[in-house]
């Protein structure tokens, strides 16, 4: 009962200020009630918990606060062995903080058109921990229940975690023992009440239509946070996601290809109104090449040579491909043998630098019974008039 007037109070001062505020106070002293409303509300219930005795009742409350400073001391240094028993827990500990926190900071980022740079918030994650170690501190990251009240309050500059930092201090040395009777209840209210404003339907619709993966994503990370908590949740949220990511590279979209006509661009000939040539077969390969999808491009490529059986020059277009692992390497060199056996012979076309860097020296490119072609075009030049 406690939680859910509390809960109803923090969404009609949330989302009714229009009429609960505004229509009897100027802009500016509404502003300020809006504002101050969940601390004097937190300041009502600590009052009426020590009236009451709700202790006694059964209501759970804060209790004793520590009082004083953690003192300084120099971090426990684990043995090798020990070390190595907790790196698992520690390691997982530190992925599970960083999601945490990149997930808020991302989310409030894009909320007021702001950048992320995850390079930064890993930065000041360990430096924040590495500090935090020499005073006995909890791992430390960033939370969307702390930032969503700290921005609800109006925080818009890193000062206000200083202010924070400043009343946490203050409460510990003097007047923590004052907050002992606030009910466990209350602070929930205040925490949901904020954090209902960042449940996005809008997003879940249009990705639902849009990309039904990224749906199955949100899902398992609403439904995950909401049966085990928020760590567990957003890593099952970012196993699903990676489960994605590998099941949609495994699945790489390989097309036909031929040429529009008077131009030097080449297209899906399922698509568009091209010219193809009865002695070229180009296919375009729309994805990095690694161990999840190379039997899968081979299948395609395999398919595509018995469905042109008069094809004597295979070209595949590597515009989209940034990446070829060892795997994908001995499929191309074992594809290029086949070919070769059938009288046929494999070329590539727009192959990136960084490819190219890769592969050059192997027997990819070595033992190739093509060519390297520059561009799509230069190999059609070469090629169509052999026969």
């Amino acid at each position: 009962v406690i939680g859910m007037s509390a809960f109803i109070l923090m969404v009609l001062n949330r989302y009714g200020k229009q009429w609960v505020w505004r229509s009897w106070l100027s802009p500016s002293y509404a502003k300020w009630a809006e504002r101050l409303f969940p601390l004097i509300l937190l300041t009502i219930a600590i009052v009426l918990s020590t009236i009451l005795h709700w202790t006694t009742r059964g209501v759970a409350t804060i209790g004793s606060v520590p009082q004083g400073l953690p003192s300084f001391t120099a971090p426990y240094l684990p043995d090798f062995d020990e070390a190595l028993n907790l790196l698992p827990t520690a390691g997982l500990m530190a992925l599970i903080a960083f999601v945490s926190s990149s997930s808020v900071a991302s989310t409030y980022a894009r909320l007021r058109g702001e950048v992320f740079d995850a390079n930064r918030e890993l930065t000041g994650l360990g430096l924040a921990n590495v500090a935090g170690s020499f005073f006995q501190s909890f791992p430390i990251a960033g939370g969307f229940s702390r930032t969503a009240i700290n921005v609800d309050s109006g925080a818009k500059t890193p000062l206000s975690s200083l202010v924070t930092v400043l009343v946490m201090i203050a409460a510990l040395i003097a007047f923590g023992y004052m907050l002992a009777p606030l009910p466990y209840a209350i602070l929930g209210a205040t925490i949901m009440a904020v954090i209902i404003s960042l449940i996005d339907i809008a997003t879940l619709k249009s990705a639902w239509h849009r990309d039904r993966l990224d749906a199955a994503s949100f899902i398992a990370a609403f439904a995950g946070v909401l049966i085990f908590g928020l760590n567990t949740g957003l890593v099952i949220g970012l196993m699903v996601s990676f489960a994605s990511l590998i099941w949609q590279s495994s699945k790489p979209h390989v097309a036909i290809v031929g040429q529009l006509a008077g131009t030097g661009h080449f297209r899906n000939i399922n698509r568009h109104d091209v010219v193809t040539f009865h002695n070229l077969l180009m296919l375009r390969v729309d994805e990095s090449v690694f161990f999840g999808n190379s039997e899968s491009v081979h299948r395609h490529v395999v398919q595509a040579t018995r469905q042109y059986p008069e094809a004597s020059e295979i070209i595949l277009i590597m515009s989209a491909v940034n990446h070829i692992d060892l795997t994908g390497q001995e499929m191309l060199i074992s594809l290029n043998k086949e070919l070769l056996n059938q009288n046929k012979h494999l070329s590539f076309s727009f192959i990136k630098g960084p490819v190219m860097d890769i592969i050059e020296h192997t027997p990819v490119i070595t033992d190739l019974s093509g060519r390297v072609y520059l561009s799509t075009m230069d190999a059609v030049n070469d090629l169509k008039t052999t026969h």
